[in-house]
């Protein structure tokens, strides 16, 4: 659940690849325009969201050398197209390709947009996620801190968008070992997610959860237990006790029961 939020746009063709498709035949007929490649980049940003991700880098390749030659090289259109291929490579453990033409993405962002424009941050926490993917922590941590830091300031500790780089932020320090550094951060996004989407919100369900894992690693079984257990409760009361999120933390839940349980056995015998 934990990046589920991150990098939705509102689009009014989401949903339908039918649709979609459509469009990207009907604004092709008349030739390469801006209304036909972002139809096209839509399509292949719909084939990354269904994880066909070979169906994407063919169609974003031809995206892109189209905004290169018809937008340039430098239009926050072509920049976009750039940075959705750039993650599919990613996507595919395609690293070196993918991390390369991700840090160029940021960096051009930032000459045309400014260092602060919300899409440069997207692109940045995107490189901070693809770092992380890679297994390359301390480059994933550095711009993790950075990032949140940025949108913490433009946008306001609370904003989502500060909250989902918080997140990445902790997971990024949990890999690293620092479970304590995670717990830091975690805890207090939990407060200003409380405060800024409510309890009731996705978001707030990922933090609790992950809050939940920290304290586990840090054998606080009682606070993890009690944080897991409002999280699964919260998710099942959003998305419905069948919904594969609640399944998953009623099991880590059970598991967590199972494991103190054990570690209770283990300290009487």
């Amino acid at each position: 659940m934990a990046q589920r939020r991150d990098e939705k746009r509102s689009d009014p063709l989401a949903g339908s690849l039918f649709l979609l498709q459509s469009a990207m035949l009907d604004r092709g007929r008349v030739g390469i325009s801006r209304g036909a490649l972002d139809a096209s980049n839509a399509v292949g940003a719909a084939y990354w969201r269904s994880g066909r991700f070979a169906e994407a880098v063919e169609l974003l390749e031809r995206v892109l050398a189209d905004c290169r030659a018809v937008l340039g090289p430098r239009d926050p259109d072509t920049l976009v197209v750039e940075g959705n291929l750039a993650v599919t490579h990613i996507c595919l453990e395609r690293f070196e390709v993918g991390l390369d033409m991700l840090a160029a993405n940021v960096e051009a962002r930032a000459a045309v947009l400014g260092d602060s424009h919300p899409h440069t941050l997207v692109a940045r926490h995107a490189l901070a996620t693809a770092y992380h993917t890679a297994d390359l922590l301390p480059e994933a941590l550095a711009l993790f801190a950075g990032v949140a830091a940025q949108r913490a300031r433009t946008l306001g500790p609370a904003h989502p968008d500060a909250l989902v780089s918080r997140i990445g932020l902790a997971l990024a320090r949990i890999d690293s070992g620092d479970d304590a550094g995670a717990v830091a951060v975690l805890g207090a996004a939990l407060q200003d997610a409380e405060q800024s989407v409510g309890p009731l919100d996705e978001l707030t369900v990922t933090i609790r959860s992950n809050l939940a894992h920290g304290h586990a690693a840090l054998g606080r079984p009682d606070l993890a237990r009690a944080e897991l257990e409002r999280a699964a409760t919260d998710c099942q009361t959003l998305l419905g006790e069948n919904h594969p999120d609640t399944i998953a933390l009623r099991a880590d839940l059970a598991l967590l029961s199972r494991e103190s349980l054990g570690s209770l056995e283990t300290s009487d015998s």
